[in-house]
C-alpha cells in the first residue's frame, strides 16, 4: 500500500513481474474519500522519496533538515479503511504487517483482526508515544512484544 504517486511508481517498477507482490496506490486511514496528503521529497539524500509523507498536517512540523524545514508538497490521495482495501487485494493473509503511516498508525492497526489476517509478525511505528495502547491491542491477538526502538514496536506470534 503506497499513497505517494512517485513512490508507488518506483514500487511497481521494483516489483514488476513478481506475482507475490500486489501494489495498491491508496492510503489506508480511518477516513474514506479524497484526502489532503503532505508529500515529502528526498529526506536522507540517497534518492529516497516520500519517507515522511503524511495525511496529518501536524506531523509535518516534526521534521527539520539541518539547514531549514523539511519541505512537503500538498497533494491529494484516495483514502479508505482497511476493510475497503481488502477486497481490492489479491492477498487476504499477511504473515508480516508493517504499519508506518506517520500519525494514523494506531487508527490503522485497530482496523485489523490480526488473527484472521494470519499475522505472525507486526511492526508498527509509534515514535515512542503511547506504546502501551499498541501493546494492549496486539496482545489481544496473541502477539508478544519482541523488541522496540525509538520509533517502532515489533511483535511476534
Amino acid at each position: 500500500i503506497e499513497p505517494s504517486k512517485e513512490a508507488f511508481r518506483r514500487l511497481t517498477e521494483l516489483h514488476k513481474g513478481n506475482v507475490n507482490v500486489n501494489c495498491l496506490n491508496i492510503a489506508i486511514t480511518d477516513t474514506e474519500g479524497i484526502l489532503e496528503f503532505f508529500e515529502s521529497g528526498e529526506h536522507l539524500g540517497k534518492g529516497d522519496h516520500s519517507l515522511l509523507s503524511t495525511l496529518v498536517k501536524s506531523e509535518t512540523k516534526r521534521w527539520f533538515k539541518r539547514k531549514g524545514k523539511e519541505e512537503f508538497k500538498l497533494t491529494t490521495v484516495s483514502g479508505m479503511r482497511f476493510s475497503q482495501m481488502l477486497p481490492l487485494s489479491a492477498l487476504k493473509k499477511f504473515e508480516l504487517i508493517s504499519i508506518d503511516v506517520e500519525g494514523v498508525d494506531y487508527q490503522v492497526l485497530t482496523q485489523m483482526n490480526l488473527t484472521e489476517l494470519g499475522c505472525r509478525i507486526m511492526i508498527v511505528e509509534t515514535n515512542g508515544v503511547k506504546n502501551q495502547k499498541y501493546i494492549t491491542y496486539c496482545t489481544k491477538f496473541g502477539m508478544k512484544l519482541h523488541s522496540k526502538n525509538a520509533e517502532n514496536l515489533i511483535f511476534v506470534k
